[in-house]
């Protein structure tokens, strides 16, 4: 497992890396200095955390709940993390939203889709948050691998930011994989949507172009029962 392989290393690193010479660091890191070391190998260490913790994540605690009064909750912690420079439009089914699911768990959906859309719209933008309801079909069924014919609930996240390539957009869900500078994400937030929606029995699409923004759809049987 790669969290494995990250894992011991790096703590070695740290403890170690007072003890290199000056000289032996040169030959064998180039111009690295021990600080350097000391942060890289710090990095490595807790991104080999993060993937220890996604390939971990406790299972759900499901409940009945309704979708819609969960986003109701996250408003005012969406505000706060897209700020003042995107303006957040909501679009709230006016029908039930009734599904089994932990609702810890969505909110942590919505807030990783929140800060993805945050991140992709630098200079502001608009954040559309939607639900609905919708029906799956035997013949979606059979073209998309995660669903079942039925009743669904649906949650959309929508910016008008930078949008995603079409060579990345089959990539996005893949733990480490990025498309931000160095420094800037972890890959992760979007795996652990993915992760999420599996643990539910559900599945995210995504829509996107380059320069028009991105749209992320998530579906969850509805309804009360998972048996």
């Amino acid at each position: 497992m790669l969290a494995n392989r990250y894992s011991g290393s790096p703590g070695r690193w740290v403890r170690r890396s007072s003890e290199f010479d000056a000289r032996l660091i040169y030959q064998e890191c180039g111009s690295l200095t021990v600080s350097e070391i000391r942060i890289a190998a710090g990095r490595g260490a807790d991104l080999a955390g993060r993937l220890m913790g996604l390939s971990r994540r406790r299972e759900p605690r499901f409940e009945a709940v309704e979708l819609n009064a969960v986003v109701r909750q996250f408003d005012s912690r969406l505000e706060r993390l897209v700020g003042s420079s995107c303006e957040i439009r909501r679009d709230h089914c006016t029908e039930p939203t009734t599904l089994r699911a932990d609702p810890g768990m969505l909110k942590q959906v919505l807030m990783n889709l929140a800060i993805n859309a945050r991140d992709a719209m630098p200079g502001g933008g608009v954040l559309s948050v939607r639900t609905r309801r919708a029906s799956v079909d035997d013949q979606m069924a059979r073209v998309r691998p995660d669903a079942r014919a039925g009743p669904y609930v649906c949650l959309s996240v929508t910016d008008t930011g930078t949008g995603i390539a079409p060579e990345d957009q089959s990539r996005v869900f893949e733990p480490l994989f990025t498309t931000k500078k160095e420094g800037e994400g972890t890959g992760l937030g979007l795996a652990t949507v993915h992760t999420i929606l599996q643990k539910h029995g559900g599945w995210v699409d995504l829509e996107s172009e380059p320069g028009a923004g991105a749209t992320f759809e998530l579906y969850f049987p509805a309804g009360t029962d998972r048996g």
